[in-house]
C-alpha cells in the first residue's frame, strides 16, 4: 500500500485569511504577480500611431499551482472549490505586507499523475491591477499633512466630525469637498466607491458636493474648514487604501 508523500514548501498562500494547508493542500513556489497591463487611446497620426494613457489598467490574469500533501483517496475537494469560487484576497507570504484584490476565479484545472498519487491544481484569478498594503490604519490629522507611502494614487476613506452650524469644507492639495451643515456628523467620504454615508451607512452623498479627493503618493497637503474660512473645529481622521503598481 502506497504511504504517500508530504508536499514540502516554504510558501504559504491564503484565500480570504485562510491557508492553503486548511484544505490539505501546499502551493509549489508562486510567480510573482506582474505589473498590470495599462489602457491607451490609440489613433492614426500620419504615418504613425499615436497614443494617450487612459489612466486605467487591465485585471492580472495570475495562476498558482497547488499540491495535495498526500496522495487522495478521494479526488473531490469541494471546500477548496468553494473557497476559490467566493474568495475576495489573496496573500502570499513572498508578497510581504500586501495582498491583492480577487476580482473573480477564471478556472481551476486539475490533474492527477503517478497513477493518481499526484493531484495538482492550478487555479487562476483575476486580480485587481494593485497590491493593497495590509497595514491600512486610521490615521487622525493633526498637523494638515499625510504621507502616502504607496506608489499609486490611493482612493482613500475620510471620517469627517464636522461642524452643524455652518458648511465645512474637506481640502485635499487643493481639491475641495464642501458638506453641507445638515448632514450627519460624523460623515464619511469614500473616494473608493465615490459615495458618502454616516455611521449607519445610510446614503448622505446629497448633503456634498465637489470633488471627492485623491491621496498622491508621497506627501499630501489636507484640511477641515468652516465655509466661512475660519478655523473648523471639525476632526479629521483617514484610512489611506495605500496601493503599489
Amino acid at each position: 500500500m502506497s504511504m504517500g508523500y508530504i508536499v514540502k514548501t516554504r510558501d504559504n498562500v491564503f484565500l480570504d485569511g485562510i491557508p492553503l494547508s486548511a484544505f490539505g493542500l501546499a502551493a509549489e513556489m508562486p510567480q510573482p504577480v506582474p505589473i498590470a497591463k495599462p489602457r491607451y487611446t490609440v489613433w492614426s497620426s500620419g504615418d504613425s500611431d499615436m497614443s494617450e494613457p487612459d489612466d486605467s489598467f487591465e485585471d492580472v490574469e495570475y495562476p498558482l499551482t497547488v499540491r495535495r500533501f498526500r496522495s487522495p483517496d478521494d479526488f473531490r475537494n469541494p471546500d477548496f472549490y468553494a473557497a476559490c469560487a467566493t474568495a475576495k484576497t489573496l496573500v502570499i507570504s513572498r508578497h510581504p505586507g500586501r495582498y491583492y484584490k480577487i476580482k473573480r476565479l477564471i478556472g481551476i484545472t486539475p490533474t492527477a499523475s503517478a497513477h493518481g498519487n499526484d493531484l495538482t491544481y492550478t487555479v487562476t484569478f483575476a486580480l485587481a491591477p494593485f497590491a493593497y498594503h495590509s497595514s491600512n490604519p486610521e490615521i487622525a490629522i493633526t498637523e494638515n499633512k499625510l504621507v502616502n507611502p504607496g506608489t499609486r494614487y490611493s482612493r482613500p476613506l475620510y471620517k469627517i466630525t464636522h461642524d452643524v452650524g455652518g458648511d465645512t469644507i474637506l481640502s485635499v492639495n487643493g481639491q475641495t469637498c464642501t458638506i453641507n451643515y445638515r448632514a450627519s456628523s460624523p460623515i464619511f467620504i469614500d473616494s473608493e466607491r465615490m459615495i458618502a454615508y454616516n455611521d449607519s451607512g445610510v446614503n448622505q452623498t446629497q448633503h456634498t458636493s465637489g470633488l471627492y479627493p485623491f491621496l498622491a503618493p508621497g506627501m499630501n497637503l489636507l484640511s477641515v474648514v468652516h465655509s466661512s474660512g475660519i478655523a473648523s473645529a471639525a476632526a479629521l481622521t483617514v484610512k489611506g487604501n495605500w496601493r503599489d503598481y
